[in-house]
């Protein structure tokens, strides 16, 4: 409790000083869409619901606002978020939702790699490197360039298997297990929590294949709301202080990142 008054304090004194009052001009109920992304965002959780969730349901309370999230298909949340069923997403990159206004600065950052069967010894080193090669991947998912170009491309369509619905890495998976995909992509915690926690599955059975630059995500709101700016200046100004940053590292990660089945 200690800790939050400071930082509430600390983001007070820089909201005053750059003329934003966060604390008059947003609402005292802000509704984000986000998706089943375990353990940045975890539906199933009774105790904790994720890296992300809690940090930005952290933020809120220094911003003095309530900060709920719920838990849609990736797709659906972002299609919410743009017809104004939800004000924003808890975490995305541009590429997603292109319509929305963006955080400049990132609430945390993700990597994306391929992975495939333990007995396959070929290695992403590039787009051409996937030439042979059948892809799952998640519908409506930014990955990062040059692999959205990659997936968006027409004539890639029959070689990338894009899944829609829930359950998403369980069953990329089961694809791969099953053939019918030769890898897939996924981020590197979000599939040690999935294999941790799914006894089905098991690490030996996959192996990785290469991995793009680490990605930052951010999070994105509906710019036709009239308190649009001064929620992403708030978020911006929270999200910059060194004492957030530190919790986040502290107190919220190691919950879930030292996490045993």
């Amino acid at each position: 409790m200690v800790r939050i008054r400071n930082s509430l304090l600390a983001v007070a004194l820089y909201l005053f000083s750059y003329g934003v009052n966060a604390f008059d001009t947003l609402p005292k109920v802000i509704k984000l869409a986000t998706t089943n992304w375990c353990p940045y965002a975890c539906e199933n959780l009774n105790s904790s619901q994720g890296m992300v969730y809690e940090y930005v349901q952290y933020i809120g309370e220094q911003l003095g606002t309530r900060i709920e999230i719920e838990f849609l298909p990736w797709s659906r949340a972002v299609k919410s978020v743009e017809s104004g069923v939800y004000d924003g997403l808890l975490s995305a990159i541009k590429t997603e939702a292109p319509s929305l206004k963006f955080t400049t600065t990132p609430t945390m950052e993700y990597q994306v790699c391929f992975f495939n069967r333990m007995e396959d010894v070929s290695k992403y080193h590039g787009i051409d490197s996937l030439k042979s090669k059948r892809l799952g991947a998640i519908a409506s998912y930014g990955y990062g360039e040059p692999i959205d170009s990659y997936i968006a491309e027409t004539e890639n369509t029959e070689r990338v298997i894009k899944l829609t619905g829930s359950a998403g890495v369980s069953r990329l998976i089961s694809l791969l297990n099953k053939k019918r995909i030769d890898l897939f992509l996924e981020d590197k915690n979000v599939l040690v929590w999935n294999i941790k926690n799914q006894s089905r599955f098991k690490r030996n059975q996959l192996k990785e294949a290469g991995c793009l630059p680490k990605t930052p995500f951010f999070i994105a709101v509906n710019p036709k709301l009239i308190w649009a700016d001064s929620f992403i200046d708030a978020l911006n100004t929270s999200l910059k202080l060194m004492a957030n940053k530190q919790y986040l590292n502290n107190e919220i990660k190691p919950k879930y990142l030292r996490l045993r089945h």
